[in-house]
């Protein structure tokens, strides 16, 4: 019996890695085929239930009584908790391990009286065990996880039927194989936790990576071309507005590479802060070189346009300086447009667009917003 539950914990913990690997990205497969919310729960239910049933069957198989029924959904419920951005998954498993339990006992005809006491308890204890400590958020994810699994391996399990039944040394040799078996889905755990820590960290390094712009940290074109894609028929109060710094060219020129860039992070950090004040919502893009843009959502068009004033005028009181000491300053022309009622995204930017271009061929460092006279220099 030593070598059966030992080997159960093995096998448990195998399929753990699986289930772990395999929900993260199977759950990201189910995401790609935009089918409905409810059948990401259903196929997860039915790929979950048949691996635990198979656990619990193996273990009845082989030791006569269950070993570990409750050790993968601790293990799910925790990771879900932590590295899904939808945790519902995480209280499916959790709330579904029970109900498959409850239907193994009940196929083979031994649900009632003492059995079924016992269940009832060793369940209510392992909920909320796994409830309470999951609020411990200051505490590691996996250290939560390790002590809900300590508790249900080695201090419910042996005191459940058939284990109250058996001689002292049989009971000896039991908890001993626990132990061992615990050890092992805790250390394989840790291997799975940080391997698939490391996966998911580094996937989301890549995505940000390819919607942001590398020097400035704001999202790039490829970000914006997908919104467009997204959002094609465009938002009521839509504002975009197109920003290009003024003979930046020349500031590359005359201080150098690193200077220019120096300044274009420190124009998008001090652009971004200022318009983020205001619009937390706001979505800000640098298109490449001294191009940006931006987009909020502002019924008020006139007082947006107040404030891109005022960010022209803080920008103009700047001091940009190079690694000798050089100060320069700078200035930038703007277009801004407000989506109509019968107009999409892309006429909003193109109308942007080109009311950006009208402020730089009418002598730059201005903002136009309309008509040909409405525009504000900073000279």
């Amino acid at each position: 019996m030593f070598l059966q539950i030992v080997q159960i914990g093995i096998i448990m913990s195998i399929l753990v890695g699986h289930i772990l690997f395999g929900a993260y990205n199977f759950e990201v497969a189910l995401k790609k085929q935009k089918i409905p919310v409810f059948a990401h729960y259903l196929v997860v239910l039915l790929v979950y239930g048949a691996q635990e049933y198979f656990l619990l069957d193996y273990s009845y198989y082989v030791c006569q009584f269950l070993v570990f029924p409750y050790a993968i959904a601790i293990i799910a419920f925790f990771f879900y908790q932590t590295y899904e951005s939808d945790q519902y998954y995480g209280w499916l498993v959790l709330f579904a391990t029970p109900l498959i339990v409850v239907s193994f006992w009940a196929y083979r005809g031994t649900l009632g009286g003492f059995n079924g006491l016992e269940l009832s308890v060793v369940t209510g204890i392992y909920l909320a065990t796994c409830i309470v400590l999951n609020h411990f958020d200051q505490w590691p994810i996996y250290r939560r996880m390790a002590i809900t699994l300590i508790v249900d391996n080695l201090f419910l399990e042996p005191y459940a039927d058939p284990y109250l039944f058996m001689t002292t040394s049989a009971k000896v040799i039991v908890i001993l194989a626990l132990i061992i078996g615990t050890v092992i889905q805790l250390l394989l755990t840790r291997f799975y936790f940080v391997s698939l820590r490391r996966q998911i960290t580094s996937t989301k390094q890549m995505k940000f990576n390819l919607f942001h712009d590398e020097l400035t940290g704001l999202m790039n074109y490829r970000a914006f071309s997908q919104y467009v894609v997204k959002e094609e028929k465009g938002k009521k109060d839509l504002i975009i507005c197109m920003l290009d710094i003024d003979h930046f060219k020349s500031v590359s020129d005359s201080y150098g590479h690193l200077a220019g860039n120096d300044a274009l992070v420190k124009f998008a950090r001090y652009f971004q802060k200022f318009l983020l004040s205001y619009y937390p919502d706001a979505k800000i893009y640098r298109f490449g070189g001294d191009e940006f843009c931006c987009m909020v959502l502002e019924p008020d068009f006139l007082r947006f346009v107040k404030l891109i004033k005022n960010l022209e005028a803080n920008i103009y009181q700047q001091k940009f300086n190079t690694k000798d000491s050089v100060i320069f300053g700078l200035t930038f022309s703007a277009g801004i447009a407000q989506s109509l009622p019968d107009s999409n995204i892309i006429d909003t930017f193109q109308l942007a667009d080109v009311r950006a271009y009208t402020a730089k061929r009418n002598g730059r460092a201005q903002i136009y917003y309309g008509d040909f006279d409405e525009y504000k220099t900073s000279k």
